[in-house]
């Protein structure tokens, strides 16, 4: 059923604070997505982030209002109507929104397996100066009752030029079917990739400790997730029990608050762990909260779907990177998350900024009694 976009713009608008309406300049974060998506094609972070070196970005999609320009005291032809400048919400209305959206007619409940089925996409630098990007699928079961295993299926779909003038550099280079890519540093050595696809591998193992399977700064269970607080405030002041000053993955990486609760919050709303509704919407809440948090206006997921984008920035030893998080307006789900480097540095050194080095793209995410065959 295709829902009015009327009705979209109305959840927006509702969600909107009073102390928002101030004017912001979309020539400055046009300008800033632009180097982004230079030379990249439509569609593309590890289950939080793998290592990664490069990649394509996503396309924008940009929706213009109509205006109409009234001449009282011409009398020529009637007013026509023209484009106005595309508009662009902020982003805390968007985040608003979709913590409004996320919970409506939701209800709390859990079966047998937390079922997610992602892609992601991953981008190389490879010797001859061009890109690859290699896909790869994850699905994964999740049980509710711990003495079971936690079931994933990991498909590799294939490496291929991200771009249409890779795709150039690497026919000039005999379309090799495998390349070897680079890092920007002696401490990690590079390796192989195939343009050919692998049948799937299925695994499985207990969960760590008798119960834990996700991580969220710390081992957490499912019982843990569930158990988290509904409220905003409540729930960033449980989160930050666990935060030491570091980031979620090392210790020897500092990090501060703000940027270690977007990454934490993140993971709360893209589907892959099993929280509530409820949860999603705090999540969401406490994100708008954060001041460095901003939009990015209309966009497409790696997987093209139509979405919003939010952002926020992070410097750290590998570049100064920006992390998105691409958000379906009607459904208020999360559809993807994507990092790009502005400034590369450490690993990433070998790359132009403006890369996207990662994305996940959440295809599915659900409840089911379906058994992994």
């Amino acid at each position: 059923m295709t829902r009015d976009p009327h009705d979209l713009l109305r959840v927006l608008a509702q969600a909107r604070p009073d102390e928002l309406d101030t004017e912001v300049d979309p020539a400055t974060r046009d300008a800033e997505l632009a180097r982004a998506m230079r030379g990249a094609p439509a569609p593309r972070r590890r289950r939080r982030f793998r290592p990664v070196w490069g990649l394509a970005a996503a396309a924008t999609a940009v929706v213009a209002t109509a205006a109409f320009v009234a001449l009282p005291d011409d009398p020529g032809p009637p007013p026509t109507a023209t484009p106005s400048a595309p508009e662009r919400l902020d982003a805390k209305t968007v985040l608003l929104a979709a913590a409004n959206t996320v919970t409506r007619d939701a209800k709390p409940r859990h079966l047998a397996y937390w079922r997610t089925s992602m892609v992601h996409r991953t981008a190389y630098r490879v010797e001859g100066g061009y890109t690859f990007v290699q896909d790869q699928r994850e699905d994964v079961w999740t049980p509710f009752d711990v003495h079971r295993k936690i079931v994933t299926e990991t498909t590799v779909l294939g490496a291929r030029p991200a771009t249409p003038q890779d795709e150039k550099a690497w026919r000039r280079a005999g379309s090799p079917a495998t390349v070897r890519f680079q890092t920007g540093t002696r401490k990690l050595k590079g390796g192989t990739l195939s343009t050919a696809a692998k049948p799937p591998q299925r695994s499985s193992s207990p969960l760590t400790d008798g119960d834990k399977v996700f991580w969220l700064g710390r081992n957490v269970s499912v019982a843990d997730l569930l158990g988290l607080p509904g409220d905003p405030a409540k729930l960033r002041a449980s989160l930050l029990r666990w935060y030491d000053g570091h980031g979620t993955e090392s210790a020897g990486t500092k990090m501060a608050s703000d940027t270690w609760l977007f990454t934490v919050a993140t993971a709360l709303v893209n589907g892959v762990m099993p929280v509530t509704p409820q949860v999603r919407a705090a999540a969401y809440r406490m994100l708008s909260a954060l001041p460095s948090v901003r939009s990015l206006g209309a966009v497409k997921d790696p997987a093209g779907r139509p979405g919003v984008a939010i952002a926020f920035t992070e410097r750290t030893p590998n570049g100064v990177l920006e992390h998105r998080l691409v958000i379906d307006k009607a459904t208020g789900n999360a559809l993807a998350e994507v990092l790009v480097i502005r400034k590369p540095s450490g690993v990433n050194a070998v790359l132009p900024a403006g890369t996207t080095l990662s994305a996940t793209t959440v295809l599915t995410s659900a409840w089911t009694d379906a058994s992994p065959r």
